[in-house]
């Protein structure tokens, strides 16, 4: 169960502040290549005054690969979800990680007055989450090389 400090808490408080967005005119292509390059998952499709237009994410650039669109003059902003879930900055995290768990995702973006402010994901509150009793560490885990 959540501690009191950590459902009073609000998304400001563990939102990553530095992001990388994408605008409405990338390419499917040039997103793909950001993916692979990084552990990201999804991404922020914004305009040039940080308003949130959508979010568009590894899945969608799998699914136009197999629908056959052409990645490298497809864009982002012919793509993008617009039905995305977000936070605002006061939001408890506590309520952004329900809507994470409710909407089976990993990431949201984080508004105020409607602009991008930061980003919250599930590796954030997890970490808020283990900071908050004394974890052991000695975790029970195994590392099993399956390379051969």
């Amino acid at each position: 169960m959540a501690s009191n400090n950590l459902k009073a808490m609000k998304a400001l408080h563990i939102t990553r502040k530095k992001i990388r967005c994408a605008l409405a005119e990338t390419s499917l292509m040039e997103l793909a290549n950001l993916f692979f390059k990084s552990k990201r998952t999804s991404i922020p499709i914004v305009d040039k005054k940080r308003i949130v237009l959508g979010v568009l994410t590894e899945i969608d650039i799998l699914r136009a690969f197999v629908e056959g669109r052409e990645l490298h003059s497809s864009t982002a902003g012919q793509l993008i979800n617009v039905g995305f879930i977000t936070a605002e900055k006061e939001s408890p995290v506590f309520a952004a990680a329900k809507s994470m768990v409710d909407n089976n995702i990993h990431q949201i973006p984080v508004l105020k007055d409607g602009k991008l402010v930061g980003v919250l994901n599930s590796k954030d509150i997890l970490g808020v989450l283990s900071m908050t009793k004394q974890v052991d560490s000695n975790i029970k885990t195994i590392e099993i090389d399956l390379s051969e």
